[in-house]
């Protein structure tokens, strides 16, 4: 699966419909959350997970940069981990 951007309800459930056909078994765990300013937050998690698909098993860190409205997330994009997300907000570790 490719990083790329979600939007709205229908974009959430086409993530988390295509995540749910590579990867059968999985458990997420939260690791950090960075508040970056400009109603937008990172949310970092280690993400453990097996798929039968491919036959192979996955430990990775992903991070999210979310975008927040009226204390909604309205828009995510996925990265495969901290320092490309910390990145994309203009930021560094």
């Amino acid at each position: 699966m490719e990083p790329g951007i979600y939007r709205g309800h229908a974009g959430v459930r086409d993530y988390l419909g295509r995540l749910g056909e590579v990867f059968h078994e999985a458990r997420v765990d939260s690791v950090d959350v960075i508040d970056v300013g400009d109603e937008r937050v990172i949310s970092v998690m280690r993400v453990i997970a097996r798929s039968e698909k491919f036959g192979t098993e996955i430990d990775a860190e992903w991070a999210w940069l979310i975008k927040v409205r009226d204390g909604k997330g309205i828009e995510v994009t996925t990265f495969t981990d901290r320092a490309q997300a910390l990145e994309a907000a203009g930021l560094s570790e």
